[in-house]
């Protein structure tokens, strides 16, 4: 019911509705839910913006074994969006969340542990098409992974 409240699906838009749809179907574990509460307080749309409870949701999803919380989670330890930096969370969520499909999904993708020459090498032979804009992110994200190597921080 949040997916319809949310993109007028059958009823009229109502953020609020929405909310409390996903706010139901969260806290009563499923995961796919609990992601929709994380972006929509990582976003602020359709809820004030508090990359606290974005945390709480992602952390909760990504545990459930979500990619897309997952990858959210390396992506805020990265940038330390509401929570201290922190290089080793970020990259352990990140590895988590680097199946192929996720790769497409993200394009700045972060599996900073593989080797850049054998992926970059199994990315072009495995994805065709419009999904090659993901192997011209590689260098993107390469980048962000010695960025955050060094530094601990990225540009993720």
């Amino acid at each position: 019911m949040g997916h319809f409240y949310q993109h007028g699906v059958g009823v009229e838009k109502n953020a609020g509705n929405a909310l409390d749809w996903y706010r139901r179907s969260a806290t009563g574990g499923y995961p796919r839910a609990q992601n929709k509460m994380g972006m929509i307080y990582y976003s602020g749309s359709g809820a004030e913006q508090d990359h606290a409870s974005a945390v709480k949701w992602f952390t909760h999803s990504a545990k459930a074994g979500d990619d897309q919380a997952q990858y959210m989670l390396g992506k805020i330890y990265s940038a330390g969006r509401g929570v201290e930096p922190d290089t080793s969370k970020a990259i352990r969520w990140l590895k988590r969340a680097s199946p192929a499909d996720t790769l497409i999904r993200n394009t700045s993708w972060g599996n900073c542990s593989m080797r850049p020459q054998r992926t970059r090498k199994t990315l072009k032979t495995r994805i065709t098409g419009p999904k090659k804009a993901s192997i011209r992110a590689w260098d993107t994200r390469k980048n962000s992974c010695e960025k955050l190597k060094k530094t601990g921080r990225s540009t993720l």
